[in-house]
Parts: C-alpha cells; sequence; structure tokens
C-alpha cells in the first residue's frame, strides 16, 4: 500500500508539473517494488520514472528505464506495455537523430497498438511519427498522421492526448506557414488546457502561440510572455520547454547584456538535454549572435524554431 501510495503522490507531483518531487516519490516507489519482488509494478513505476526523466531533458536517463521496463513486458508477452514503450523509445530515438531506428519503434508500437486495440496509444504513437516527419520536412506525411490520429483520439476521453494531438497539428500549419489555420487549433487546445487544470499544458499551448506570433512577426509582447514562461518550465523542471523559450528569447533580444544572459542560460540548459535538435539549435543561435539584435525578422532566423 506504501508503494502504491507513493506511486500515485509521484505522478500527481509529474502531472501538475512538480517534476523533482515526482521523481523523488517515484524512486521510493520503485524501490518498494523491488524490495517486495513486484516485478510488474516495479516495471511499471519504471515507465513512470522515465517520462519525468524525458521531461526534464535527461533522455539517456530516460530511454534506460523504457528500455529496462520493456525487456519485463517482452517476456510477459503485454502488447499494450510494448505499444507504450516502444512509442517512448521512438521519440527518444528521434530526439537524438537516430531517426532510422525511430521509425521502426514507431511501427512497433502502431503495431502492438492496434493488436492490444488501444486507441489512445494508437493516435499517440501517429502524433509522434507526425512530430518526426515534420522535423524531417515530410509535410505531407506528417498532415496525414496527424489527421488519422485526430481521428482516433475521438474515441478517447483524454485531454491531454487532446492538447497534444492539437498542438502538434499546429505546429505543422505555423512550419507550413498557414498562420490562420495554426492560430485557430491554438485557440482549441487553450480551450482544453483551460478545464484540464494543468498548467503546463496550458503554457504549452502559450508557447505554441508565442513560436505563431514570432513567425508571423508579431513581437511586441512577446518578450514578457517568454519571460514568464522560461521562469514557469525552470521551476517545474521542464528544462527542454524552457530552452525553447530562452532560444526564442535569445533571437529577440536587442541587447549585448541581455544576449550575454541568455547566452548563459542556454548553455546551462544545455548541459542537462541531450536532444539533438535543441543542441542543434543551441548552436545555430549562437554562431549568429551578433547578428541576430538587426536580423530578428530575417526568415533564416525564423526558422530555427
Amino acid at each position: 500500500q506504501l508503494a502504491e501510495a507513493l506511486r500515485s503522490e509521484g505522478l500527481v507531483y509529474f502531472q501538475i508539473g512538480e517534476l523533482s518531487n515526482g521523481l523523488e516519490k517515484l524512486d521510493k516507489a520503485y524501490q518498494q517494488f523491488i524490495d517486495m519482488n513486484y516485478e510488474s509494478d516495479a516495471a511499471k513505476v519504471l515507465v513512470d520514472i522515465g517520462c519525468v526523466y524525458d521531461a526534464m531533458g535527461d533522455i539517456d536517463h530516460a530511454e534506460l528505464c523504457f528500455s529496462r521496463s520493456l525487456e519485463y513486458w517482452q517476456k510477459a508477452n503485454s502488447t499494450l506495455w510494448q505499444a507504450n514503450l516502444h512509442n517512448n523509445i521512438g521519440v527518444i530515438q528521434y530526439q537524438k537523430g537516430k531517426y532510422v531506428e525511430s521509425i521502426i519503434s514507431f511501427e512497433k508500437a502502431l503495431t502492438y497498438s492496434r493488436v492490444s486495440a488501444n486507441p489512445r496509444l494508437e493516435s499517440y504513437t501517429l502524433t509522434s511519427m507526425g512530430d518526426l516527419f515534420r522535423h524531417l520536412l515530410a509535410f505531407k506525411e506528417a498532415r496525414q498522421a496527424y489527421s488519422l490520429a485526430a481521428t482516433i483520439l475521438e474515441e478517447t476521453n483524454d485531454l491531454s492526448l487532446d492538447i497534444y494531438v492539437t498542438l502538434a497539428q499546429a505546429a505543422l500549419e505555423r512550419s507550413s506557414s498557414n498562420y490562420h489555420d495554426a492560430s485557430k487549433l491554438i485557440e482549441k487546445a487553450l480551450t482544453v488546457a483551460s478545464g484540464s487544470g494543468s498548467k503546463f499544458e496550458y503554457n504549452s499551448c502559450l508557447l505554441e502561440q508565442s513560436l505563431l506570433e514570432f513567425k508571423a512577426g508579431h513581437l511586441d509582447k512577446l518578450p514578457e510572455t517568454l519571460l514568464k514562461l522560461e521562469s514557469d518550465f525552470l521551476a517545474s523542471g521542464h528544462h527542454v520547454e524552457a530552452f525553447k523559450t530562452a532560444m526564442l528569447s535569445l533571437i529577440l533580444s536587442s541587447s549585448v547584456t541581455q544576449l550575454n544572459n541568455i547566452e548563459e542560460k542556454l548553455q546551462q540548459l544545455s548541459s542537462s538535454t541531450k536532444n539533438s535538435n535543441y543542441l542543434a539549435m543551441l548552436q545555430i543561435g549562437l554562431e549568429f549572435k551578433d547578428k541576430l539584435q538587426s536580423k530578428a525578422s530575417d526568415a533564416k532566423y525564423k526558422e530555427v524554431l
């Protein structure tokens, strides 16, 4: 009972964005289950711990947790858990730039999610695939994956999944310069997030809105919004989102002092994540630091984000 209570408490902390507290409780729950030789419960908590590490930007530890848990569920022949874990591992492979391995993992996740008749996992996996396609500029394939994910989403009652899929679609429309459609999708996600009770999900919507406003050239209120978002993301331990926010602030900076301060923050954040996409963004930003002051609206710099 204590182990279950610790796990529940850890998951609540995770859901409200208090990642350090969540990780502490989940670690204790995992050790309790190990001590009691409850292997299946320990394997479940490993997935929870991996998700927390992923949210914190520590994708190496996240992948280790997911892989160890996957070993157990393969032996147990659980198609549902294998679907979940192949998707999680595929996302990390994508973040590390291992695109072929990522696609293979996503294909396995899709197969297992359909065998286990789990529309929630199928929709998550399709959205993950869409994210990879969008990153590779395969917009047609990304749009197909997101569209199918949104259709399957209707079979679930998952608000977090709804926000995740909708923001992914908004990001695609932003990347395709379809600003009106992107704005409508963000408004939809904000409405859902307002009722979800998750500050992190609501702030994720605001971050996507900020990225859209930046690319559309609406810069007036962005510095103030970004400062608040960065503070919230850092306080909750969401280093990847804090990195994206600080990167956008770097591009908007208008003084050498601001640039140096933000550069220092970015360097600190980059030490906590091995996400190759964001580290590449940092390198681009720092290489052009001297030019960013006068060319914040240049298309080249918009495409960094």
